[in-house]
């Protein structure tokens, strides 16, 4: 096959996974992994993506097959109710790929039919039978000792090192293919990723189906969303309780709504500051230190100054807050802090030393 009719026939392939009169699936997918391995063919890139198709295959436990026996090989789609049969024409040796991208049922004893056709019917003796799956859940059904020692699953994408896309496709992408090739299995990947995700997507509604179709199951539900909705005001009290009365050098502590806290009148000379605390229903929480007294951006330069005082100005963000003058402070699950309790905790640390750090003066 020239190269021109080797991309051509790649690029017609991707139409098919993703143009508007798409086959379904299994017949395209087929077709995108026929062609990639079929590429051994083209003067220009020979045999790499075989080549790294038997590497990855190395990857997995117990698999021993020799690059050398797959250096003349045919990529055949759909000959004897083989969807993908990989053969070399010298070594007499074959890895059969069973594809249920679309979770179609097994027929019965179809895996044992396969491997007949190929070592008895045929004379090439089965090295590998891969049962793709698209996100690896699906596993190929039990079957004689002989022949189950050759299965293994693999999910075409599934977010670990050992699926199709990252262990295989994403190497081929990466080893200085030319433009047709690379487009095309860049498209390739990315239809794979969409299908998987959309499949677990699918999976996972389909759980939550069946959990509320258990008893009670919607009052329970209703019952999780309640407390959800709670949990910023449980948060609150929870803070209100390691505070306690320990909010000196400020005079009064106000719970102005069920997630947030007030510690007002703390005065420096003519002004007066103010520290609110709140909790948030996604987990985070926030502060903010700013002059009531002066609710512009001067009254910034008085909050500057103390903050300056006890050296924390570095302690605050520099987004700033109430009346143009107030310095924030975020607490936010991620990187840092990465659950609600912890948040909770970093705040409660934060503001205690504060308060002990305003009463003290400069550290």
């Amino acid at each position: 096959m020239e190269k021109t009719a080797f991309h051509r026939d790649l690029l017609a392939t991707s139409y098919l996974l993703t143009g508007p009169f798409c086959l379904g699936i299994t017949g395209p997918l087929c077709l995108g992994i026929t062609g990639i391995l079929w590429s051994g063919i083209s003067n220009q890139e020979q045999d790499r993506f075989m080549k790294q198709f038997i590497s990855y295959l190395h990857s997995f436990s117990g698999v021993k097959i020799r690059k050398d026996d797959f250096e003349n090989t045919t990529v055949i789609r759909e000959q004897g109710r083989l969807d993908i049969w990989i053969r070399d024409e010298v070594s007499q040796k074959a890895i059969i790929i069973e594809n249920k991208v679309n979770n179609a049922p097994d027929m019965a004893e179809q895996i044992d039919r396969y491997y007949q056709y190929s070592h008895e019917l045929k004379g090439y003796n089965v090295e590998l039978i891969i049962y793709l799956s698209l996100d690896g859940f699906k596993l190929a059904p039990k079957i004689s000792t002989k022949i189950d020692l050759l299965v293994r699953n693999i999910g075409v994408y599934t977010g670990m090192p050992d699926d199709l896309v990252t262990g295989w496709l994403s190497n081929c992408l990466n080893d200085h293919i030319n433009q047709d090739s690379y487009t095309f299995i860049y498209q390739y990947i990315t239809l794979l990723k969409y299908l998987a995700n959309k499949n677990m997507d699918n999976r996972v509604m389909e759980d939550f189906y069946r959990l509320l179709s258990n008893e009670n199951a919607f009052e329970n539900i209703n019952n999780i969303v309640e407390m959800k909705n709670r949990l910023p005001s449980y948060r609150a009290d929870k803070f209100a309780t390691v505070i306690g009365d320990g909010f000196s050098p400020f005079v009064k502590q106000i719970r102005y709504k069920s997630n947030y806290y007030l510690f007002d009148n703390y005065q420096v000379n003519s002004n007066i500051f103010k520290l609110d605390v709140w909790f948030e229903a996604d987990g985070n929480a926030a502060l903010m230190f700013w002059n009531t007294s002066e609710q512009t951006s001067n009254g910034r330069v008085a909050l500057t100054e103390e903050l300056n005082r006890i050296g924390w100005e570095q302690e605050f963000d520099d987004e700033i807050g109430y009346g143009y003058n107030g310095y924030t402070k975020r607490f936010t699950i991620g990187s840092i802090y990465t659950t609600m309790a912890m948040v909770d905790h970093a705040v409660s640390n934060f503001v205690r030393q504060f308060f002990d750090t305003l009463k003290k003066g400069a550290v």
